[in-house]
């Protein structure tokens, strides 16, 4: 299963379009992002191509309305009832495509970490965490170099998930009591469990590289079992 994009999951039209909208808020707040061009296929049978500026916030639900910025002339936008679309073409790229696949696609890399490089950035990550350890099991994860890529991805996710929580007292204090070590475990789904002390982080394991969770639901897994 080498293409990438046989590991894109299938997503209702709604989410598809709010995924969207949240990749060009990151950009709108100084994320060097790419947000990818789309082809609406409208109810009526034309066909609309350009870039999502923004949808107002019942875009996953009936209702919602969607603004588009043109292909052919970016200083025009049209404003179409998300009822009204039947299809959307999304024209990836090989950035863009990690960013929307739900954590399925990684994104490209030159060259894989190696299992020590890992190890440091672990250790890295507990020595800024103080007082939190973060170990992986290896025992329970593929040896391939998909998988230590995938492992690079999730420790930089972490990373950045863990300083969210804890940019507050309340997460702070939160973490500082329930949770001593974190573990990267591979299992049969992608998942986060806790069992205090010990917050464990799963990747589930398919064909021998790691499917885990998006850095959003990775921060909201965690937020629900802290």
């Amino acid at each position: 299963m080498k293409d990438p994009i046989l590991r894109l999951p299938a997503k209702e039209i709604g989410t598809l379009v709010a995924e969207l909208c949240v990749l060009q808020d990151r950009v709108r707040s100084g994320e060097l992002l790419a947000v990818p061009a789309i082809s609406l296929l409208l109810e009526s049978g034309h066909s609309l191509a350009g870039t999502i500026v923004q949808a107002t916030k019942s875009a996953a639900e009936q209702g919602g309305t969607l603004l588009l910025q043109h292909q052919d002339n970016p200083l025009h936008v049209s404003y179409i009832p998300l009822d009204a679309i039947c299809g959307i073409t999304v024209y990836y790229s090989s950035q863009n495509l990690h960013l929307l696949s739900s954590g399925q696609v990684k994104p490209v890399t030159s060259q894989s970490p190696t299992r020590l490089d890992l190890e440091r950035k672990a250790q890295y990550l507990s020595e800024k965490l103080a007082g939190t350890v973060i170990s992986i099991v290896w025992d329970e994860l593929p040896r391939t170099e998909e998988a230590r890529q995938s492992l690079d991805i999730m420790l930089a996710d972490l990373a950045a998930v863990i300083g969210l929580v804890r940019s507050d007292e309340l997460g702070r204090t939160t973490l500082q009591q329930q949770v001593e070590r974190i573990e990267i475990r591979g299992g049969t789904s992608a998942e986060v469990r806790l069992q205090s002390p010990a917050l464990t982080i799963y990747a589930a394991i398919q064909f021998q590289d790691l499917v885990y969770l998006a850095k959003s639901e990775l921060q909201q897994a965690i937020e629900r079992v802290l």
